[in-house]
Parts: structure tokens; sequence; C-alpha cells
């Protein structure tokens, strides 16, 4: 079926995203249209990200109807997650250790702590299938990128109003950068009780030139000040990029230059960046709860993807009620431990070895704690050969797992390289105190044949926008 018989598909989403697709499809020069010059109100720190990664400045536009489909997925799913660690926690923690893959001290700090589900940072990688979401897996913590959109959307809008058959929409973008912050506040108030001040201490990499250093820290602070919590009219961002600026007292409370702070934000290159010990010091520290660290071993299980092998074992269904195994069943691909001896695939029992050699090109293989679409291996995109000899090399190591690989719907889109073309898509749906918290979009055409779409490795990023029922309606 040729792309312009598809278009009304397009309906699915919004009327808006409809009119934009038909307006692309009328005009070859729109379509490879590249992202536009960064204006002067677009942060310093944040101008070379269209030469960093390929962004597209045409955005898919989703209704108020799609958008609470995602947000209810964000309100359900992780409450149904946590219930799960939390049952084989308290019942079975050897049993739980052993098939994530993690020490027996990560569980039972899990379940010595009363986290809830509020206090999740996640971001879900999910794909559209016949119109439902397949969620292809979980990541959790301060690292999670999708974040960078929220300081160069108005390009977009500057983009679309500057054209007449674009200018009516009424549409708005999401802040994920807010809903974080915002995030941050109230689970550290959750942890510390009403009088928590809200001081935010964020870590910086020293390899950020300085002039961008100074920028980050103005228009990261300026914004907390616009949106922080009625609750917290004090809250307060700090920054630091040596862990000597940092200091404990013996009840646990965390330090930044004399301040107390009420939560810690690291992210990726912190990792590269600092002594291993300061991260053990840390997680010591957070255990005693008096500071929120999204980043803590009593929050990483949530973002450990043979949690989703976990759900589907035929004795998890009795862990939850009739709604949450059937959320499981329609949202999360079939997924099993690489080293299982035998699999039960579409109610057939098969030896694991003969089942990958069978089924290759249903099958992805994946590690429990990565991103950036690094140590994932899909079985149609690989010589048998290899497959093969992939599976006995990492079946004898630990935390690996085998999951149904799942072909999204393909999506109408435009990008200046490639043009106007059905694109493969991945959503990076964000869940933060319990709900919906913003979107972003990776993408490849469809006729590429890509099945591994991550930014790091090529993929385009689109906006994703939020048709309103009101003209000018704002949010922060």
């Amino acid at each position: 079926m040729q792309l312009h018989d598809r278009r009304t598909e397009c309906l699915n989403y919004s009327a808006s995203f409809h009119a934009l697709i038909e307006g692309l499809s009328q005009s070859e020069q729109l379509q490879k249209m590249p992202f536009p010059p960064m204006g002067k109100d677009v942060p310093l720190f944040m101008r070379d990200y269209p030469e960093q990664y390929k962004v597209s400045p045409w955005p898919l536009i989703a209704d108020p109807q799609f958008i609470e489909k995602m947000d209810a997925l964000c309100r359900e799913l992780p409450i149904a997650l946590h219930k799960v660690l939390r049952f084989y926690a308290e019942q079975d923690p050897a049993y739980l250790a052993e098939y994530l893959g993690v020490s027996r001290v990560e569980v039972d700090l899990f379940a010595s702590r009363l986290t809830q589900p509020e206090d999740l940072v996640l971001r879900y990688d999910a794909v559209q299938v016949a119109g439902q979401w397949r969620l292809i897996e979980v990541n959790s913590g301060a690292s999670l990128g999708g974040w960078q959109h929220s300081w160069i959307y108005p390009e977009v809008l500057s983009l679309l109003d500057a054209w007449p058959q674009f200018r009516q929409f009424n549409i708005r973008f999401r802040n994920i950068v807010v809903e974080l912050l915002l995030a941050y506040c109230h689970a550290a108030r959750r942890l510390k009780g009403p009088q928590t001040a809200g001081n935010l201490l964020l870590f910086v990499p020293s390899s950020i030139p300085a002039e961008f250093y100074q920028n980050l820290c103005e228009e990261f602070s300026a914004l907390l000040e616009k949106i922080r919590p009625e609750t917290m009219p004090s809250a307060r961002l700090y920054y630091f990029q040596s862990v000597e600026q940092i200091s404990f007292d013996p009840d646990g409370r965390l330090f930044f230059a004399g301040v107390e702070m009420d939560a810690i934000i690291m992210n990726t290159d912190s990792l590269d960046n600092l002594p291993k010990s300061f991260f053990n010091l840390l997680e010591s520290m957070a255990q005693k709860a008096q500071f929120y660290y999204p980043d803590s071993l009593c929050y990483a299980l949530l973002g450990n993807k043979l949690l989703f092998a976990l759900v589907h074992e035929a004795q998890t269904a009795s862990v939850l009620v009739p709604y949450q195994q059937e959320l499981v069943r329609q949202c999360i691909p079939w997924t099993v431990r690489l080293g299982c001896p035998e699999v039960v695939f579409a109610g057939r029992r098969y030896d694991t070895g003969a089942f990958i050699r069978s089924h290759q090109q249903q099958l992805v293989f994946k590690k429990a704690y990565s991103m950036q679409g690094k140590h994932v291996v899909v079985g149609a995109s690989t010589p048998a050969g290899d497959w093969c000899r992939l599976y006995q090399q990492l079946a004898a190591e630990p935390g690996w797992l085998i999951q149904q690989y799942v072909q999204p719907d393909p999506i109408p889109l435009a990008e200046p390289q490639h043009g106007f073309d059905f694109y493969r898509v991945i959503w990076g749906i964000f869940a933060l105190q319990g709900r919906y918290a913003g979107c972003f979009l990776r993408a490849t055409p469809d006729i590429s044949g890509d099945t591994i779409i991550n930014s790091a490795r090529g993929a385009t990023e689109f906006f994703l926008f939020e048709e309103q029922p009101q003209k000018h309606v704002i949010r922060f």
C-alpha cells in the first residue's frame, strides 16, 4: 500500500497531525526542511544539540484521547511492577536476587525501604503495534535521555507558525525538565516530610566548557524558580563538579557548601568521572532516608529488564489482580531469561537452544542493565551462525534475556535526510510521580529495515506535541 493511501491513519493520533502530514505531502521543500537555526531564546548549552543528533523539525501531534492511553499506562504499570518486586523481595528474596542477577544486598535494601511507585523516575521505551502499546524495555534513574527537547521545542513552534497551513494548530509541549524537577521536589518531601526546603543538588560533569556550565546553571535555576511547588517556596538548585564539595553527618544528612540538601541528582557521565568509593558512600548514606537519591539501589531494580521476564512467570500471576494480569499480557512482550534450559512459548515447551534456532526471526537478545541500544541483538538482523554462537556465549553470562521481537506500526513522518516516508518509531514515555510526564520519539525509515532504533546509533529524533481544545493554552 502506498504512502498516499495510508495518510488517513494519522487520524489515529490527532486531526492536527493528519493536517500536518497532508501539508507535508504536498511540498518537497517542507519535507526536507532542516531543523531551524537556534534562536537567542535557546540556552547556550543546548544550541549545538541538532549538530550532535539528527532532529526533525516536524513533530508528531497527539490528541487528548491518545495522551490518556499513555497516562493510563504510566499510572497502572509501575504499580503492578512494584507490587511484583515487593512480593518476591519479602517472600523469597534469594529467588528474586538470583532471578534478576543482582546481589542479595540489593534485594534486602529494596525490601527494607518503603519505596512508593510515585518515587520512581522511569522511562518506558515502547512501540505501537496495531494501535496497542508494547513495551520493549524500562529504564530508571536520573540518567534518562529525552529531556533535551524541553529546551529547544520553541523552535518547532516558531517553524509551524511561519506556515499559514500549520499556524492554526492549537498544540502544547509537555516540558519533561519541569516534570523531572517537580518529581524530585515531591519525592524529597514524601521522604523527609513537610518541612523539606527543596534543595536539589545536581552533578554537572567537569568536561562541560565553562561558558556552558554557567549558562546551564542559570537556566535550570531560573526554571525551578518559575515552577517550584507552593509547598516549597524556597526550593533551589545547587551544582557540583567535585565530590570534595560534599559531606555527610552521622545521621546521613547530605551537605553542600554548608547547606543541607534534600536530593542529589546524578547522571551517566558521573559514573565515568567520579570514584566508585563515592557512590558506595552515597548509597550507604541514602539508606538512612535523609535525602532523595533516584539512582539508589532501592529504586534501581525497577530498571532491570529481567523484570519483564519475571512478570511472565506462571507463579507471578497470583500476585496480580486480573486487570494487572491483562495489562502484562497486552503490553509486555513474551520475555524469558536467556540462561533457562527450557522455555514455554505460545503454550508449547522447547529446549532453549533449539527454540532460539527455530524462532530466530522472532527474537531479541538483551542485557538486563543497558541503554542507548547497546547490548541488543535482533535475530532478524543477525546471520544464523553468529546468532547461535552468540547464544552459546551469552548463556554462560548472567543478566541476559530473550524477548519476542515486536515490529512497530509504520508512521508517516518527515526529516531532512530521508524526507517524507513511513518510519519505525520508538516512543520514550516518561512516568514520573505515577503518571505520564512527557515523551520523545526516535525513528528510522521503515524501508531501511533497521531493528535497533536509538539516537546514539543514528536514528532521528522527533518531538511529540499535544493537541489542545482551546487556543493559547500554556503549560510549563
